[in-house]
């Protein structure tokens, strides 16, 4: 079954990416760099999974980072 992440700024319902994906809960190394989501190092931003009916399955919130390397090592810093 297919589920759809999507990205968006804190308290704004604008979806700034989407992605597809086959998670079912959402873990470290789904956060998202400025550059590939198009807003500010330090936004708020909230994931939210949805399945492929649209309903929420699971949601996080986290800051921005500035690069994907950034990004990167903290996903590795959480393993």
């Amino acid at each position: 079954m297919r589920h759809t992440l999507h990205f968006l700024k804190d308290g704004d319902r604008n979806v700034l990416l989407e992605e597809h994906t086959l998670a079912y809960g959402l873990a470290s190394g789904y956060e998202r760099s400025a550059r590939q989501l198009g807003v500010p190092a330090g936004t708020q931003v909230r994931v939210e999974l949805l399945d492929a009916a649209g309903h929420l399955l699971d949601w996080r919130t986290y800051l921005v980072p500035v690069t994907d390397a950034e990004t990167q090592a903290r996903a590795a810093s959480v393993v």
